[in-house]
């Protein structure tokens, strides 16, 4: 009795506390909301400080984790940890949300036992069969895998497999992370693999031997029989991967080539010894040994030097080339024999000889090339055009293939991509493959040779590393002087209308800091007049940039945008949706500053839904689908599907609500089609520039939100009803073949949703759901 009393005691400061938070919070139920606050601190499935840092600034002041959690956070969609989607708890299991039982309560005193899921990718069923026996009883399986199994490499489900995640990505088993939380809080968002669909897929595409023998016969049939020369520096290698890379060179199946070997002085005894044995057994394997070391730039010279071929093709003295890389390269020729430079996809191959991470990349895409090094592997060229640049520079080592990339691609457009895996990267121990901050000279070596490339174009800009992402990079491009830019923002009459407007004009004249601009607000009535209030409530400076003008036509927003640009001062056009807000002050200056030089044509920035989350990162265009908005959902500090959310790539399409373009351009296609909805109208436009011959970019480091939350998922498939489906029929009457192949989006990937993952189609019913889930 005495032990009780005193127990009751304790908790007074407790009950004092809580209660101060139920009334802030507006909680009724006092005793409900202290049962449950209790029974989540004690479970360990409450992570506070992850919580705080996801809310961000959702939160304002000091506030108590758990409390908000329980009176606001799970309604909202938040999370008590990343291994419980309250969201999808609430969507999965209709009749909790109908109780008004906080999700994580529900989970702990119902779920666990009715084998209800916290997450997509954590199956309670299965976790229990698999690891039920080494549970103390009464355990919760999801308290269990946070504080031990996710350590111990236990699988939480099928779609998930520990051991593969941490096979392919070594640094996370180095952090001491759950792996599925680390593919949640970043993998994911960076385009990492959850199980191995991959190895399927080079099963499914593996050539069978009567297509080998067929491709054989076929290459004494070629018109062109070009020879490559491949060039590979040398320097203390690991026997076994020494062997692994010219075997790979023996086992092509095209034989015109010569394997150009340059050894820098290595210091291991086995080196020499395997390159004599290569080169005594064929004639076709030359090799040379410096006198002095010069590391790798020297070394690639000294091989450039003994080349004969026609082409030369870069490997790196422990990858490996797919047996059919040089045949692929060779067809390609005979049907553009004027081609100078070729690229082809690659993968990573672990030393298990585990390929994986494979890089599925766009066609030529010089802006991209601009951001990373993303030809690389395979990399081929014409020979006489790398010596007639005098070859690889000293001062670039580590990235002196980046900069002789860059420098060719200054020469020539004659530029070719095979979409075929033909290049194996090995990934070990302080490789770059395994770990991009290994060699931090050669990332020094990249800005270097970046500079010097925009130098040589005459363009004057800024290069920086993305932030925490080594081996991608920004550039940003100064303006001589201020062109005038004239913001386009059509209206029309709907709900918060006007506080859509305001808020979208204060943050402009709040934050911008590019000084030559106005702004045209553009109304579909007569007169509106509180959007004449707004504009007489703005002073001195800011009065001048507005103007609000009105157009009696009615004909929908593309004709409001053409009626604007036609009131317009300005030499570059900035359209803005009325419900966006700017976040940055220096959003202008790098949209205009991409958007005037030669070759460009629309420039838009990372659009958000939130402060967290991508709305639009471009757009995506597969067959037989409206366009796709690229990384929706996906958090917006993260690097994205190779690296689309870090830094600036081309793409073949915009959203209308956040671009920027010249005023001739858009005058040359005689404004936005006004037969179409402002959506249809925009990507219409984007097309006919790609058409035309300019390249459309994305600055995600560029970014504004969009915060009208009816804005309309361009991917959802409209009836024939809907007003969009005539935009679709147009588009794909007007611009199938971009449709049919999307120049920045990869054959190999998916079709279904346009989100950069591996196309599975191949694969039975039940393993593609799986595919599907938690996309």
């Amino acid at each position: 009795m005495r032990n009780k009393l005193l127990h009751r005691l304790t908790l007074i400061p407790e009950v004092i506390r809580l209660y101060y938070w139920t009334v802030r919070l507006g909680v009724r139920n006092f005793a409900a909301f202290f049962h449950d606050y209790r029974l989540i601190e004690k479970s360990g499935l409450f992570w506070p400080s992850q919580y705080l840092q996801d809310a961000g600034e959702r939160i304002a002041g000091h506030v108590d984790p758990i409390a908000h959690y329980l009176a606001i956070g799970s309604e909202n969609g938040m999370d008590p940890n990343p291994l419980f989607d309250s969201k999808y708890y609430l969507s999965e299991y209709s009749e909790v949300a109908e109780s008004g039982i906080n999700p994580l309560v529900h989970y702990m005193l119902h779920g666990t036992r009715e084998g209800r899921d916290p997450h997509p990718l954590f199956d309670t069923d299965y976790y229990l069969e698999h690891y039920g026996h080494l549970l103390a009883e009464g355990t919760n399986p999801l308290a269990d895998f946070i504080e031990k199994g996710g350590y111990q490499g236990h699988h939480p489900g099928l779609p998930f497999n520990t051991t593969y995640y941490l096979e392919t990505n070594p640094n996370v088993g180095k952090e001491n992370v759950i792996p599925l939380s680390h593919f949640l809080q970043s993998g994911s968002a960076e385009g990492k693999d959850r199980w191995d669909a991959y190895t399927m897929f080079i099963e499914h595409r593996s050539w069978s031997k009567s297509r080998y023998t067929q491709a054989i016969k076929s290459i004494s049939n070629l018109d062109y029989k070009p020879v490559f020369s491949i060039i590979m520096p040398v320097y203390n290698t690991t026997e076994k991967w020494l062997r692994c890379a010219i075997e790979s060179v023996l086992e092509q199946i095209y034989p015109h080539w010569e394997l150009c070997i340059a050894d820098d002085c290595s210091t291991e005894d086995c080196v020499r010894t395997v390159l004599e044995e290569f080169n005594a057994q064929e004639n076709r394997i030359r090799v040379t040994y410096r006198k002095q070391s010069g590391h790798i730039v020297a070394a690639s010279n000294t091989a450039l030097a003994m080349a004969t071929g026609d082409f030369i093709a870069l490997l790196d003295h422990d990858d490996e080339l797919e047996d059919t890389a040089l045949f692929e390269n060779a067809r390609l020729l005979n049907d553009h024999p004027d081609a100078d430079m070729i690229y082809s996809d690659e993968d990573k191959i672990n030393e298990n000889g585990l390929r994986y991470h494979p890089f599925f990349k766009p066609d030529w895409s010089p802006d991209t090339l601009l951001s990373q090094m993303y030809s690389s592997h395979l990399s081929v060229y014409r020979r006489n055009l790398v010596e007639d640049l005098g070859g690889f520079r000293a001062g670039y080592d580590g990235s002196q293939d980046y900069d002789l990339a860059l420098r060719i691609s200054e020469q020539t457009d004659r530029i070719h991509h095979i979409p075929k895996v033909l290049y194996h990267w090995r990934s070990v121990d302080e490789s770059t493959a395994t770990n991009p901050q290994a060699k931090e000279y050669a990332h020094a070596a990249a800005v270097k040779a970046l500079e010097n490339s925009i130098e040589r174009r005459g363009e004057t800009g800024s290069v920086t590393r993305a932030p925490n992402y080594p081996g991608y990079y920004i550039v940003d491009y100064a303006l001589e002087r201020e062109p005038k830019v004239s913001v386009i923002i059509p209206t029309s009459g709907r709900p918060n209308r006007s506080n859509f407007v305001k808020n979208c004009l204060e943050s402009m004249l709040e934050y911008t800091t590019y000084g030559n601009y106005e702004i045209i607000v553009i109304d579909d009535r007569d007169t509106d007049t509180e959007l004449l209030q707004l504009e007489d409530r703005l002073g001195g400076a800011h009065r001048e940039k507005l103007k609000v003008a009105f157009s009696s036509r009615r004909e929908g927003f593309p004709s409001l945008v053409n009626e604007g640009v036609r009131c317009a001062n300005g030499e570059i056009i900035a359209l803005l949706d009325d419900s966006v807000t700017i976040r940055q002050p220096d959003w202008l200056e790098r949209l205009v500053g991409q958007a005037s030089r030669k070759g460009i044509g629309a420039v838009g920035g990372l659009i958000l839904k939130d402060n967290h989350r991508v709305l639009s990162a471009g757009l995506t265009l597969v067959p037989e689908r409206p366009p796709i908005d690229s990384h929706e959902n996906f958090p917006c500090d993260r690097l994205g599907v190779y690296g689309r959310l870090a830094t600036p790539m081309n793409c073949a399409a915009l959203r209308s609500s956040f671009l920027v373009v010249q005023r001739s351009l858009f005058e040359r296609h005689s404004g936005l089609d006004e037969t179409m909805t402002i959506d249809g109208a925009g990507i219409d436009f984007c097309l006919w520039l790609l058409h035309t011959g300019y390249r459309n970019v994305l600055l995600p480091h560029v970014q504004a939100i969009q915060n009208d939350p009816n804005t309309r998922h361009l991917n959802q498939e409209p009836t024939e009803e809907d007003s969009t489906y005539k935009d679709k029929e147009t588009l794909k009457q007007r611009w199938g073949r971009f449709f049919d192949h999307d120049p920045y989006y990869n054959e190999n990937l998916t079709k279904q949703f346009g989100n950069f993952q591996l196309d599975t189609d191949f694969l039975p019913h039940d393993l593609q759901q799986q595919m599907k889930i938690w996309l």
